[in-house]
């Protein structure tokens, strides 16, 4: 059975949890796929990842980009 002062220590943790989500969530709210309506390639505006045209739709959004740490989240 968890004590009294775990379970402070517990709820303090997962305020500061949701705290750094809350930015990561509305960024993410926000991330859409810039295309040019050129050469049609799509391309993400938080990190590097383009789709379309010569790269194909196998690209991946890199470990630092808000839409993968939204994703490691849960969202």
């Amino acid at each position: 059975m968890d004590t009294l002062e775990t379970l402070r220590q517990r709820i303090t943790e997962l305020e500061a949890a949701n705290l750094a989500m809350r930015e990561i969530v509305l960024r993410v709210a926000e991330a859409r796929m810039a295309r040019d309506s050129v050469t049609m390639i799509e391309s993400c505006l938080n990190c590097s990842l383009k789709r379309g045209g010569e790269y194909g739709y196998a690209g991946k959004h890199t470990d630092t980009c808000v839409v993968t740490l939204a994703r490691q989240l849960g969202f």
